[in-house]
């Protein structure tokens, strides 16, 4: 088999970066913006979500629920919403913050706005 090409190793240590993600609704007790960092999600991951989803006959917002559930860091590294937060990421967060999430997740960022864990 041999060494893994250059380019692949690049992509693969691409997969450490993560794009810092502002949202008006998060901030701290002084009002400062409080930055959500979004991993990409692998194809992997997509298969694997898409494949329970569609045994479950889940739509989108049930997508972009686990997107955001398995993608969304804190600064630290550490994920920000658990399984157990589903109802209420569903039910009470605004679908367009956790829309942001799942597209941060899933579709190209400028290098700029990408940050290396």
């Amino acid at each position: 088999m041999g060494e893994r090409h250059p380019i692949m190793q690049a992509l693969v240590a691409a997969q450490g970066r993560r794009h810092r993600l502002v949202l008006p609704e998060v901030v701290d007790d002084d009002g400062a913006a409080v930055p959500i960092y979004v991993r990409q999600l692998t194809l992997a991951e997509r298969d694997k979500l898409l494949q329970l989803l569609q045994a479950g006959d889940r739509g989108e917002a049930h997508y972009n629920a686990e997107i955001a559930i398995r993608c969304a860091e804190d600064k630290e590294g550490n994920a920000i919403f658990r399984k157990e937060d589903k109802p209420a990421l569903m039910r009470s967060v605004g679908m367009v913050a956790v829309a942001k999430i799942a597209y941060a997740a899933t579709h190209a960022v400028p290098l700029e706005d990408a940050e290396k864990n």
